[in-house]
């Protein structure tokens, strides 16, 4: 099914949004289809869980046609501030890739692959065009401040680019992570999915799945655009600061 006008219309209106409260913090949001920056900038931080496999161009099959990250950048001073990487996947059955475990690194194929817990999911109803997310950070003097609208944006931007019909994350399955895929994260659904950790990372967290449909997605955002104003919005784009000094170093990476 494809998008509609509408649709179309109320993505931008998302990401305008983003931009706009980003903007009200100093900060502007950014894209790039460079995956080894990426795998660079995410490496470097130390409280992470790591360089996600599923998203790091050494391990797995990304290319500007599947992937790109999107970016927070605080323009004062010059530094990424948050970030969270997007892979679309075609495929007849997202929870069969997992199985498969070529989600996870699909390079080249492994010996070694033993099997992995998938709690009560023998097939899913997630088939076509599905984006997964991975590697969402936010610098921690940053949290808690209003930045993690930029996640959601993620989602919007590639649900636009890559025409998904599903986006879905998988997040350590605690009470906390769970709530913040329902809220923050604005994601419809939230399941316990692997035991004991993903592939490389054995004696791990437990592991959930959150997804939405297209239409989930695009409800949740209008909810968000129709909150920003007691429901009276429009969808004029917002005028949004950037440092002039940084115009045309940024215009060729902007949304």
């Amino acid at each position: 099914m494809r998008l509609s006008k509408q649709d179309f219309s109320d993505i931008q209106a998302h990401i305008d949004l983003t931009r706009q409260r980003l903007g009200a913090l100093g900060l502007t949001l950014h894209v790039s289809h460079d995956m080894h920056a990426y795998v660079d900038y995410i490496g470097r931080q130390e409280d992470t869980h790591g360089v996600p496999s599923s998203h790091d161009p050494k391990r797995s099959h990304l290319h500007p046609g599947n992937s790109f990250w999107v970016y927070v950048e605080h323009p004062a001073s010059g530094d990424i501030i948050a970030c969270h990487a997007q892979r679309m996947l075609v495929t007849d059955d997202f929870v069969h890739d997992c199985f498969a475990q070529t989600l996870f690194e699909d390079m080249q194929p492994t010996l070694d692959a033993p099997p992995i817990g998938i709690d009560d999911f023998e097939e899913s109803h997630m088939s076509g065009r599905v984006l997964y997310g991975g590697g969402n950070y936010i610098r921690p003097d940053w949290r808690g401040k209003g930045v993690l609208i930029f996640n959601r944006a993620s989602r919007t931007i590639a649900l636009r680019h890559f025409q998904a019909d599903y986006l879905c994350g998988l997040q350590m399955n605690t009470p906390r992570r769970r709530a913040m895929a329902l809220t923050g994260q604005a994601f419809a659904h939230v399941k316990p999915f692997v035991k004991g950790g993903l592939p490389g990372k054995p004696h791990a967290d437990d592991v959930q799945l959150s997804w939405s449909s297209r239409q989930e997605w695009m409800d949740a955002i209008r909810r968000e655009l129709a909150n920003q104003d007691a429901g009276t919005r429009t969808l004029r784009r917002p005028h949004v600061p950037i440092d002039p000094l940084k115009e045309a170093a940024v215009a060729g990476n902007r949304v």
